[in-house]
């Protein structure tokens, strides 16, 4: 393991070199989003107003994220009583 010096407040960052690839280890201390990102109670980011992207490196394309499925831990219920 390596261990690279970060800017004064920010979490140490540990990597490790495996063969082509760089595992790295880092720690999430703090999130910065705009108030205009945020959901209406104001306490995390809302998914449509941030419109995050997700990069498939096997096709090399990104791809953007879609709409509201279901809610968490509901959505799947039918599939697991299909069983």
């Amino acid at each position: 393991m390596t261990k690279q010096k970060r800017s004064l407040g920010a979490a140490p960052l540990l990597y490790k070199r495996i063969g082509s690839h760089t595992v790295i280890f880092a720690e999430i201390r703090d999130v910065k989003a705009d108030e205009d990102c945020l959901d209406t109670s104001g306490g995390f980011p809302d998914i449509e107003k941030v419109l995050p992207i997700i990069f498939d490196y096997g096709s090399r394309s990104y791809y953007g994220v879609g709409k509201k499925l279901g809610k968490g831990w509901s959505i799947g219920k039918p599939l697991i009583n299909k069983g």
